[in-house]
């Protein structure tokens, strides 16, 4: 018996490749077109080096979609590495999956125009946040790169919260008593919002004269979006929801179209076609529709840490490579990248006219033309928590 062992384990220790993965994948049962294709196209990074077909994706997009993986140390330390390559590139949006109505404080604080923000944000932030706002304060005004947070308000105190911090700059506003007095979903709180979405249009020349056209304009864009937030809270439309998310996008882009703009949004919201997370059309779908070049890129992390949902205090381990099946063509990007971040395009045609099993996180495994859902797949070999969800307080 212990002969056997022995040899079992010679043959598994035999057939680890020299980044330390293991060769078990049963030659009979993977799709062999698949593997040698996933083999020629695959890119290996050192360290924290940009894929060169990364980077001629960039130059040669007008919007790039990253799909991500929410709550991942590894990807925000990544997009805080190439700040400097997409402000030369001419990229100066960095739109962003989070309450809209803390855009405009992100914004201000990454331009260094404000020097406070709520614990919350940067709970789910802060390694991006303070990244941009220390390499905006290394540049020229005209290089720097704003942050815009897309999505609507999920929580019920967004709005008021957003509120109370803009008296920080402008001082006491009689304007906002009202809602600020009401409990946040209730009857009388929707009442209010109402209230002082009709106050802002009717008199708005006496508010942009005492606020300037600046904040008129941020606060009728902030009341908006809380009356599409609040209608969602309450009947979760998720059509909804991307629609607005999509308008939102098209709100800054539409005005800067001489300009690149990158959207950092999960993966689901970041598929040309839908695949995944139901039927609906996803943001990236919708962007391609109007704007001429929009590149999408998955990123995957293959094994380590995670969290499903932000409010969760433990986290657990996942690894992609046990996890999937021998002809997920997960496995095989497992297989050919090692402990090494990769990028594969997914511009040749057996990728876009085939159905490919594919694991982009633990329990999600899809069969999809993976070529018209993603342009491209970035892998991290190993993905942690954000540090800033141990250091912060969502609360």
């Amino acid at each position: 018996k212990f002969l056997w062992l022995f040899a079992a384990l010679a043959f598994v220790f035999s057939a680890c490749n020299e980044e330390g993965l293991f060769h078990l994948i049963d030659e009979d049962q993977i799709d062999r077109a698949t593997y040698e294709q996933v083999e020629g196209s695959i890119q290996l990074l050192e360290g924290l080096q940009l894929p060169t077909l990364m980077l001629d994706d960039l130059v040669n997009s007008d919007l790039t979609v990253f799909g991500e993986t929410h709550y991942v140390q590894e990807h925000h330390e990544f997009l805080v590495s190439i700040l400097p390559l997409l402000s030369e590139l001419g990229y100066r949006v960095i739109f962003d999956e989070l309450f809209h109505a803390m855009s405009w404080a992100v914004e201000d604080y990454t331009l260094g125009e404000l020097d406070e923000l709520p614990e919350y944000v940067r709970f789910f932030n802060q390694e991006l946040i303070e990244g941009l706002r220390s390499f905006n304060a290394t540049v020229d005004e005209e290089k720097r790169i704003r942050l815009v947070y897309f999505d609507i308000n999920h929580w019920g105190d967004n709005l008021i919260e957003s509120l109370e911090l803009i008296e920080t700059v402008l001082g006491h506003q009689e304007l906002f008593i009202g809602i600020k007095n009401q409990s946040p979903n209730s009857q009388t709180y929707e009442q209010a919002l109402y209230h002082l979405s009709e106050e802002l249009v009717d008199r708005e020349s006496v508010l942009r004269s005492s606020l300037g056209d600046l904040w008129y304009e941020r606060l009728i864009d902030i009341v908006k979006v809380e009356m599409i937030s609040l209608e969602f809270c309450l009947a979760r439309d998720d059509v909804a929801r991307e629609e607005q998310m999509f308008r939102n996008i098209m709100a800054v882009c539409s005005n800067d179209m001489s300009n690149k703009h990158l959207v950092n949004t999960g993966m689901s919201h970041a598929q040309k076609v839908n695949y995944m997370s139901g039927n609906t059309t996803r943001i990236a779908a919708m962007l391609a529709d109007e704007i001429e070049r929009v590149h999408t890129i998955s990123f995957i992390g293959l094994r380590g840490e995670r969290k499903f949902r932000f409010y969760e205090t433990e986290t657990f381990t996942f690894d992609l490579v046990q996890a999937s099946q021998n002809n997920d063509m997960t496995k095989y990007l497992a297989e050919f990248s090692g402990t090494k971040r990769s990028y594969m395009p997914l511009d040749h045609d057996h990728f876009s006219e085939n159905l490919q099993r594919i694991s982009y996180t633990q329990g999600t495994t899809v069969f999809a033309h993976v070529g018209v859902q993603f342009d491209a797949i970035f892998t991290y070999p190993e993905i942690s928590v954000l540090r800033s969800m141990d250091e912060f307080d969502w609360e």
